[in-house]
């Protein structure tokens, strides 16, 4: 069967278009959706979870089965206030880590502990990146400590319930500041996306300062 003519015919069509296809029970529109229009966004989570070992057309399909099984009442629920691939991303995100956590929990770990060792911003020059940090050494070197990963949880516990939400939005679930701040003002905040990137780098540094003092 020529999946990529039938999803030809659906290329062009909006998202809402696209969605209420795909609750009627078009399964060629839903085919396009999961396996053409959105494997660039699982290509990227394969990469971003690769404990799992998922390629991106274990993730198409497994989310498919999870969205499907309802009869699409996730996917009906969308309400088009945000973009549809912001939302696919945070619900695919959440996926992966419910998958993590059921097999390996100490993943998740790992995931929060390199976002909160993080030094800089990635689309910053910083000269003296080459110059090792002995700080960073240090943190390095506790990755698979379990006491320093009770210590991160402690100081995360410890954080306003905005900080802790901007970490987990920008730190373990991989949303852009757009996506979290949107996010956040749908739940009562008025944020933009760089306060949303200022209190991400706030609380990192709040994290990274006590747990390098050992005040914890």
């Amino acid at each position: 069967m020529d999946y990529t003519l039938k999803c030809s015919k659906y290329d062009d069509m909006s998202d809402r278009s696209l969605i209420d296809a795909i609750i009627k029970n078009n399964e060629d529109a839903a085919f396009c959706l999961f396996h053409h229009k959105l494997i660039k966004l699982f290509e990227f989570l394969s990469n971003s979870f690769a404990k799992l070992r998922y390629s991106a057309g274990d993730i198409a399909s497994e989310l498919y089965i999870y969205l499907n099984k309802d009869n699409w009442n996730k996917l009906r629920s969308f309400e088009f206030r945000s973009s549809f691939f912001g939302w696919m991303k945070v619900v695919a995100s959440r996926y992966l880590l419910n998958k993590i956590e059921a097999t390996s929990p100490c993943i998740k770990d790992v995931i929060f502990f390199s976002c909160l060792i993080e030094q800089g911003e990635k689309d910053e020059y910083d000269p003296t990146e080459i110059i090792p940090d002995p700080n960073q050494i240090l943190l390095e070197e506790r990755r698979d400590d379990s006491d320093y990963i009770q210590e991160l949880y402690k100081e995360i516990d410890l954080l306003s319930d905005y900080m802790r939400e901007v970490i987990r939005l920008r730190g373990l679930v991989g949303l852009s500041a757009k996506e979290t701040a949107d996010i956040l003002c749908k739940s009562g905040k008025n944020v933009t996306p760089g306060a949303v990137d200022q209190v991400y780098k706030r609380a990192k540094d709040l994290i990274r300062e006590k747990l390098l003092s050992g005040r914890v």
